[in-house]
């Protein structure tokens, strides 16, 4: 089942003309949308899990690093969370990734609206948090 929120979603970024999927599972509908960032491309994935609940957003694989990073990129992306207020960013230790999430507040009235204000501004972020992710993985001023 399609939620409306995702629904919503998808038909403001239709409304955009922004090349979109909506997909639907048992317990989820989502909205994907991909972004050639300055320094890397990014899935962003709008998700509703029921009509009730609010939407999530999800960029995996932000940035990837070698396994034995994961200990020092962690206090990093502490001081990200810190900069970024109201996006977290989260170290994956399976995928050796970091992962980008940010949650709509549920008494959003304009699903739509809030995630075209998103798709502005996370890649924007990416492109100001992944010079420095790099440098704090691979090393370097």
């Amino acid at each position: 089942m399609i939620f409306d929120a995702t629904q919503e979603i998808y038909d403001r970024f239709e409304s955009e003309q922004l090349n979109c999927v909506i997909r639907e599972t048992e317990s989820l509908s989502l909205v994907e949308i991909s972004v050639v960032c300055n320094s890397t491309s990014i899935q962003m994935r709008f998700i509703s899990s029921s009509p009730t609940t609010g939407v999530c957003l999800r960029v995996d694989r932000v940035a990837r690093f070698p396994e034995e990073k994961f200990d020092a990129i962690v206090p990093m992306l502490n001081e990200l969370n810190a900069e970024y207020r109201y996006v977290k960013f989260i170290p994956e230790r399976e995928d050796h990734a970091v992962d980008l999430l940010y949650d709509f507040p549920r008494c959003t009235e304009d699903n739509g609206e809030t995630a075209m204000e998103m798709f502005n501004r996370v890649p924007s972020i990416v492109d100001e948090v992944y010079p420095r992710l790099m440098r704090k993985i691979w090393g370097g001023k």
